[in-house]
């Protein structure tokens, strides 16, 4: 427990700089890539992180199970191999199905490469809790990500390709960040150790794949209905509302969870010890940041978002006033839960966080209905929010009870979530 501030301090203060470097310059990007830009960027964006997740049958979580040298280098070989495959099939698909153009459809391919690279090797080090690399990592995606952004709109790239290729490279330079160590290598692994490390583990594809599945097509596919049904313009206001209203979590959530899954990777393995009072002192503290950091934006009013967004980001920006409103009470009942997920991975509870996970795409799509049969936005988006609230509220009653039916062996549980927090 001594730990988590330490670590939590390392990670949040470079989120943070990172993030200022961000904020700074989003009015830039703003003006440079209007809503209609991101609308037809977020889209695809959403889909690539979907894919990436089945893509890897979510293999690389058992560095954080495994004790084993050569299981690592098994999980690096095979996840690289993939991450190289998976691009070349959504550069593929990108191009031949999707319409767009040769250089996008690449861009996009090295964003599925890249997303893969770095949760993969990011794991290592939260196993192994070493804090500089991921504040490095978190840094220079971060940052990176807007200023390479920026840069390319500069030099005159179109907007969805300079949008996709910032956000390629950002994410490659922070995997460098924390590359597995020397020792590790990373041979590429054949058929027959893949298939031994999967039935070894046969728990994270089993129950986890179709849990983080069901988890990551709950909160990306908003933004592709929005854009189906409602247009770029639409999506684009959507896509901001979620990025501004998920700034506390990469600020300060995400960093938090991180520490936190190392804390409790000690507390239920062996001989470890007071898992449910560490857990119940720290979602606690989480709900009191996210009551101070959300409630502003309530209060605030939806007109006084709108001159603010209008003058921060641009006039075209004040129709994101609206969802940013909507949507504050699901992003924080979110970000209070965001280091959950981790509890059920860690206590084998598995089948109850499948069942969370499945639970909370039902919400999403019958949002969707809603929305598809009344024509209305912001009816959706308001039963959107409101079935997250209570779809989270019930996290932690359920991650409560995966801590009291945790096993009692001396052994750690099977599977621990790469990044420690609930996947969104």
């Amino acid at each position: 427990m001594r730990l988590i501030p330490r670590g939590t301090g390392i990670q949040a203060g470079a989120a943070v700089a990172g993030q200022l470097i961000s904020l700074g310059l989003l009015p830039v990007l703003t003006r440079l890539a209007p809503p209609v830009v991101f609308g037809g960027y977020a889209p695809f964006l959403a889909l690539s992180v979907i894919g990436s997740m089945v893509g890897v049958a979510r293999i690389e979580q058992i560095t954080l199970v495994s004790d084993a040298e050569d299981d690592h280098r098994v999980v690096h070989g095979a996840t690289l191999a993939a991450a190289v495959l998976g691009g070349a099939v959504v550069a593929w698909l990108a191009g031949g199905f999707l319409g767009r153009t040769p250089w996008e459809a690449l861009a996009a391919g090295a964003v599925y490469l890249a997303t893969v690279l770095n949760r993969a090797w990011i794991l290592r080090s939260v196993r192994d809790a070493r804090h500089g690399r991921i504040a490095l990592s978190t840094f220079t995606e971060t940052g990176g990500t807007i200023l390479l952004q920026i840069g390319l709109l500069a030099f005159g790239a179109p907007g969805v390709l300079a949008l996709l290729t910032g956000r390629a490279g950002a994410l490659l330079l922070a995997s460098l960040a924390v590359l597995p160590p020397a020792g590790e290598g990373l041979r590429l692994a054949g058929p027959a150790a893949i298939r031994d490390l999967v039935r070894r583990h046969r728990a994270v594809v089993v129950v986890d794949l179709p849990s983080s599945v069901a988890n990551t097509v709950s909160w990306q596919s908003p933004v592709v209905v929005v854009a189906a049904l409602w247009g770029d313009a639409s999506a684009g206001a959507y896509s901001m509302a979620y990025r501004l209203l998920r700034m506390p979590t990469n600020l300060l959530g995400i960093p938090a969870s991180r520490a936190f899954t190392s804390e409790l990777v000690e507390r239920t393995g062996a001989g470890g010890k007071g898992a449910a009072g560490f857990v119940a002192r720290f979602t606690f503290g989480m709900a009191l940041a996210g009551l101070a950091i959300y409630s502003p934006v309530w209060i605030a009013g939806e007109e006084f978002l709108s001159g603010a967004l209008a003058w921060a980001l641009g006039v075209e920006w004040a129709e994101a006033a609206a969802p940013t409103r909507i949507l504050t009470p699901w992003l924080a009942a979110a970000f209070i839960t965001t280091h959950l997920g981790v509890v059920f991975l860690r206590t084998a509870g598995l089948t109850l966080l499948l069942a969370f996970n499945l639970a909370l795409l039902a919400t999403r799509i019958g949002s969707f209905i809603v929305g598809g049969v009344t024509g209305d936005l912001t009816t959706m988006l308001w039963v959107l929010s409101i079935s997250g609230v209570l779809a989270y509220a019930l996290l932690y009653p359920l991650a409560r009870r995966s801590l009291a039916r945790r096993p009692t062996s001396d052994a750690p549980a099977e599977v621990v979530d790469s990044t420690g927090e609930t996947r969104h």
